[in-house]
């Protein structure tokens, strides 16, 4: 488990990055607007388009990973972070801040993609949920140096307290370079690549050595399978197989919906947020988006000690995480109706917090862990590409579009359209959303692929198998 977390680590340094962005753009765009006279549309699209830029990023691994693999596809996504990072840093104008947001994006979309297609790989099946939830901690803990990173800075001089929070991640990331080099691949892209005898190496490091023999054994026969299959964008999209196209169904609900509840809007604009409820000092609203980093960051660690319990898993945390969020909502969109000041700060401030720990725990690595682990190998990069681009072109329309809607249907009308949003998301994922925990990915597949019709009972199916797998023999 050492081995397996170091190298989680490290690959998801990437992630981190984006996290990071979430939180000092929240900060550094109140001085970037100031110094460089941004109007209010250019700060909304500015904070929107790298999500956007990060969801056509989101789209590369399908062409590097098959190729040179994970590691060599998050070595050249850090490269082109660090070159967009340093332009934004170094930016005298909208157009140029813009060409470095989106080159950033870019490289946040290859990262994050192939950073979670990693994990899921080399993690063992037992500890998978956990394993690929650090995605969601690396995002986290960049949230929360982003926004101490704002805090701390605050009281330099405006025209370039903004400039050392976006150049911040820089120095960093040129270590991350040399760190990459120091990772294996993961085993099923080496048996891709017909190196069995380096996957076997891999998985001794990563597994226990009673299952090592029989999990390369199914990784090979299954790839053997796969071989045969059409693993093209085409393919997956239009002419799919049962669990493909079953894969695609659930993958893309929870990921949509991850966004478009406004789960970012919150995070990247609660100093906008905190104004219309009354709040007027600057460094207190900075402190209070440092307050929700922290308990962005603990909520993830609670989800990760229970998304692989036997008593939990996947599916309870995630249908109590949206519970938790549109309750959150609900209460945030009454705090703008509140009869006094204090009031209206006093329910916001519980409604940000209640958003934050109950969005952390379960929506945010539940996610991703799903759409990790519910693809075939042929298709996982494929699929999580696509996963990839629907989730942070979702977050990116929500962001570049946030300012504009919460004028025309006021503060409490917006919270209270992401409640219904949001109402809708735990429907369905009640309906459609099965448990995978403890499953291998082979035996998800198996499952996926005997319903005929998305509209059965697959999650009945997929807890059926479980139980079996479960059983002593």
């Amino acid at each position: 488990k050492a081995y397996i977390l170091r190298a989680i680590l490290i690959a998801s340094t990437v992630i981190l990055f984006l996290g990071y962005d979430q939180g000092i753009i929240s900060g550094a765009i109140l001085f970037i607007r100031e110094e460089l006279n941004f109007s209010e549309v250019q700060t909304e699209i500015a904070i929107g388009v790298l999500n956007i830029a990060a969801a056509f990023g989101g789209l590369l691994p399908s062409l590097f990973i098959p190729a040179y693999g994970s590691i060599w596809t998050i070595f050249i996504a850090v490269v082109i972070y660090t070159l967009g990072m340093t332009l934004i840093a170094t930016s005298f104008n909208f157009t140029i801040v813009m060409i470095g947001r989106i080159i950033t994006g870019v490289g946040v979309g290859l990262g994050f993609t192939s950073g979670a297609l990693y994990g899921v790989e080399i993690a063992p099946a037992n500890d998978r949920g956990a394993v690929t939830s650090f995605i969601e901690v690396a995002i986290n803990a960049g949230l929360f140096m982003g926004y101490l990173s704002a805090l701390a800075l605050f009281g330099l001089p405006s025209e370039y307290n903004w400039r050392l929070m976006m150049g911040a991640p820089v120095p960093p990331s040129l270590w991350l370079l040399y760190l990459l080099r120091t990772l294996p691949e993961s085993p099923r892209w080496l048996v891709s690549k017909g190196k069995a005898q380096e996957a076997r190496e891999m998985l001794l490091a990563t597994c226990q050595e009673a299952e090592v023999d029989g999990t390369l054994r199914d990784i090979q026969e299954t790839q053997d399978l796969e071989q045969a299959e059409d693993d093209s964008w085409k393919k997956m999209l239009f002419d799919a197989s049962v669990p493909v196209r079953h894969a695609v169904y659930i993958a893309l609900l929870v990921v949509f919906f991850q966004q478009a509840t406004g789960s970012e809007a919150l995070v990247m604009y609660i100093p906008e947020i905190l104004k219309d409820d009354g709040v007027e000092s600057e460094s207190i609203k900075l402190a209070a988006a440092a307050y929700v980093g922290l308990v962005k960051t603990l909520g993830v660690f609670f989800g990760l000690a229970l998304i692989d319990n036997p008593n939990w898993g996947r599916r309870p945390l995630l249908l109590s995480s949206i519970a938790g969020v549109g309750i959150s909502q609900a209460l945030l969109a009454s705090s703008f109706v509140m009869p006094t000041k204090g009031l209206a700060i006093g329910v916001a401030g519980v409604a940000i917090t209640g958003f934050a720990g109950s969005f952390s725990f379960g929506m945010g690595p539940v996610t991703w862990v799903i759409a990790g682990e519910i693809f075939p190998r042929s298709q996982r990069s494929n699929g999580l590409s696509l996963c990839m681009f629907a989730n942070r072109f979702t977050s990116g329309v929500v962001a570049a579009t946030f300012l504009s809607m919460k004028t025309i249907m006021t503060p409490p009308g917006i919270f209270g359209f992401y409640t219904a949003v949001t109402a809708l998301f735990f429907y369905l994922a009640h309906r459609y959303v099965p448990e995978t925990k403890g499953l291998s990915l082979e035996r998800i597949q198996k499952v996926l692929g005997s319903s005929a019709a998305f509209e059965d009972d697959l999650v009945g199916l997929m807890e059926a198998h479980a139980a079996e797998e479960a059983a002593p023999p």
